[in-house]
């Protein structure tokens, strides 16, 4: 059929910045390019920020008005006929919450990941190392010796932590789940807020993390855009004992709990299988950690 020169579309982006992704990653295949008009406030907006990054480092000219509500790419066609150029990807900072929260939980360990970079990022989630700052965890950079660019981490866990936490995650939904174990895990009192997508993701995390830390003794409420923890004093008041966590064949769930695994070997996750879809390594990286403990 016809396709019209030029694409402009409105679109709600306030349950997920996925849609909005989508559309400006398709956008230079329509002839004249894409117009795109968000309707209300993005959810997780840094994804929509990266999403442009990736656009522009490939080339293709962008723009985004003042107030941040219309994107515009456009076409291929205004690109050279031939564009040789390789990208290399960051890693993860999403993944490496859970890596964060494990030093949290095991303090006095050093552990590096390569290939992320706190100043040289466009995540959104790199704010997990402002987050787990608050409980205790330390970051370093590491630089390497043959070139300018920061090629790794190190995060390190320092036994002490605040009591609690107030945060709200509007912008990087990710990470509140493995940020609410961790304090739990930790004792720590935590008001988590801007957490209403969560419930709309692969389960109602919501739901799963309040059921599961419930069944752990950890008392939890929650409000359409806030979920509350009031743990015990310190992680040995979470029960452990021959415990099984539902997490709804969510990857995220997964995570979030089997970090608990490394204090409380009881634990036992039902379909651990669901990492594989963000983070098919997780369980042998737990078990380095854990035999790292051990050494």
């Amino acid at each position: 059929g016809h396709v019209p020169e030029h694409k402009m579309v409105e679109i709600d982006p306030s349950e997920s910045s996925q849609f909005v992704s989508a559309l400006l990653l398709v956008g230079p295949l329509f002839p004249q390019g894409l117009t795109l008009t968000l309707t209300d406030r993005p959810a997780s907006r840094p994804y929509i920020d990266m999403t442009m990054s990736v656009l522009q480092r490939a080339g293709i000219t962008t723009s985004v008005s003042p107030n941040r509500r219309v994107y515009r790419v456009a076409p291929l066609t205004s690109l050279p006929s031939v564009v040789h150029s390789n990208i290399s990807i960051e890693r993860d900072w999403s993944s490496a919450a859970y890596i964060y929260a494990a030093a949290a939980l095991l303090p006095h360990h050093r552990m590096r990941m390569q290939g992320l970079s706190l100043t040289g990022s466009c995540q959104g989630d790199k704010v997990a190392a402002e987050i787990f700052d608050r409980l205790g965890v330390v970051t370093r950079e590491v630089r390497s010796p043959y070139r300018k660019d920061i090629r790794s981490i190190t995060v390190e866990g320092s036994g002490t932590h605040e009591n609690a936490i107030d945060y709200n995650f509007i912008d990087c939904p990710d990470l509140m789940p493995p940020v609410l174990v961790t304090c739990a895990a930790l004792g720590v009192k935590a008001r988590l807020k801007g957490v209403k997508n969560l419930s709309i993701k692969e389960c109602d995390r919501l739901q799963v993390l309040s059921q599961e830390l419930g069944k752990m003794g950890c008392r939890v409420s929650r409000t359409e855009n806030e979920i509350r923890i009031f743990p015990g004093t310190n992680s040995r008041t979470l029960k452990q004992k021959d415990i099984q966590i539902d997490v709804h064949n969510d990857h995220r769930m997964a995570m979030s709990f089997g970090i608990l695994t490394l204090l409380h070997p009881g634990i036992e996750i039902l379909n651990p299988a669901s990492v594989t879809k963000s983070f098919p390594g997780f369980w042998e990286q737990m078990k380095l950690i854990q035999d790292y403990q051990t050494l």
